[in-house]
């Protein structure tokens, strides 16, 4: 009997697109005690697709744009979505992930598995001296309002304590 070829392995990459496969054979034994699959019946193999970086980071940024418009409709502020491989950019203002929030520095990530501690180190080495560092969290198949909010508590604290002062002064 002749081993089975690997053209269906060319059939799945060329359907996974650009995702990178890895096929991973497990041993499996025949009959006759042979110990790889001589027939397509009892051939067992794995494939294990990788999902493309450009993908990943096209995501992310899509994700940016999003968090952008959301903040831009329900603030009504000039927030835009920082493109840090632009020439111009200055460095001065930060390398928030978006700009035109005043006073809050904002780190998107559109991952499943965050690293808070991470996540958070990443947005205060990339907030101004004056803003509050965020990091705003997005799962697949969550709504962009249903997102996560990281920050310190100590900044917590502040935002907490601002708003019940403005409670208090509302009903005087």
């Amino acid at each position: 009997m002749k081993p089975r070829s690997m053209s269906w392995l060319n059939h799945v990459v060329r359907k996974c697109g650009s995702a990178h496969a890895w096929v991973v054979r497990q041993p499996s034994h025949d009959q006759s005690g042979d110990s790889f699959a001589t027939s397509a019946t009892n051939a067992v193999a794995q494939v294990i697709l990788m999902p493309n970086i450009k993908t990943i980071r096209a995501k992310g940024h899509a994700f940016e744009r999003d968090l952008a418009k959301y903040f831009r409709d329900h603030t009504g502020l000039q927030v835009r979505r920082t493109c840090l491989t632009q020439q111009f950019h200055d460095r001065a203002q930060g390398q928030e992930d978006l700009t035109g929030l005043p006073h809050l520095s904002v780190e998107a990530k559109r991952v499943e598995k965050l690293d808070f501690p991470g996540a958070l180190r990443q947005a205060q080495a990339n907030a101004p001296p004056d803003s509050m560092p965020v990091v705003v969290n997005r799962r697949n198949r969550q709504a962009i309002e249903d997102s996560y909010v990281l920050l310190r508590l100590s900044d917590f604290t502040t935002l907490y304590t601002s708003y019940l002062q403005e409670l208090e002064e509302g009903t005087s």
